[in-house]
């Protein structure tokens, strides 16, 4: 039914994604989105278990954001993993100053983006997104995160793909 495929946020009503109403041809967007899915909701008050990401897995099957079909997908240990190193742990640690789905802009130098540009004409760019996540630290120090869930092998090495996110 047209009420079934809708949902709203806040005043706003949005037809469902895709991936979410359909089983069909489940893509790799998909199941990151998912994760990140996952990742937002996780309570950081406690230990990230699998128990823990399968509570809320269920809860958000329950408000019919994910389906059974996209779970098979989500490399779940990977959520698990995350919170057992160091970022994860400083994650939970700072989670009073965490920031998630953080709306950013900044104004840029072209010639910073495009190598093509003549430096004279350095047009400024406007970029805008949203980061998965930050924190400041009790030093100071902040920390931008951004969940990946690209499939690493020797062909596109960890060397590379950290170079293609900085």
């Amino acid at each position: 039914t047209a009420e079934k495929d809708n949902f709203s946020y806040g005043n706003h009503p949005f037809k469902r994604p895709e991936f979410i109403t359909t089983e069909i041809n489940i893509t790799p967007r998909a199941v990151g989105t998912a994760t990140h899915l996952i990742f937002q909701h996780l309570p950081l008050t406690m230990e990230i278990t699998a128990k823990v990401v399968q509570e809320t897995i269920d809860k958000l099957k329950k408000a019919k954001l994910i389906t059974d079909e996209l779970i098979k997908q989500v490399n779940i240990e990977g959520i698990i993993q995350l919170y057992q190193t160091k970022l994860g742990l400083d994650i939970q640690q700072n989670m009073n100053r965490l920031e998630r789905e953080m709306p950013f802009s900044l104004i840029y130098p072209a010639s910073g983006l495009f190598d093509s540009l003549d430096t004279d004409s350095d047009y400024p760019i406007l970029i805008h997104g949203i980061i998965d996540g930050c924190f400041k630290d009790s030093h100071g120090e902040i920390t931008i995160f951004d969940y990946k869930t690209d499939h690493v092998t020797l062909k596109n090495n960890i060397k590379k793909i950290k170079e293609d996110y900085q």
